[in-house]
């Protein structure tokens, strides 16, 4: 429902119709899905998810980079230890 309201207000403000989006929803569930697209198809994209489903939208030009980055390449936090 949020979706149509968000995109008319990036628009509003002055964002690129085309600039990426991503729309991930169920995240860390086995069942999560991800759908790139742009501010312009926002509400359509987001029409594609159950509305049960909780839903992330990040928007932005390194959205378009998250689906095409493995996952498994992310960096990994490093073990900091204290020092005595």
């Amino acid at each position: 429902e949020a979706a149509p309201i968000i995109a008319e207000q990036l628009l509003a403000h002055g964002l690129a119709a085309e600039t990426s989006v991503l729309l991930v929803g169920d995240v860390s569930r086995p069942s999560e899905r991800r759908v790139s697209t742009t501010v312009a198809k926002l509400s359509q994209a987001a029409d594609a998810f159950p509305a049960s489903v909780p839903l992330i939208i990040l928007v932005g030009v390194a959205t378009a980079l998250a689906l095409t980055r493995n996952a498994s390449a992310a960096p990994q936090p490093e073990n900091h230890r204290r020092r005595a």
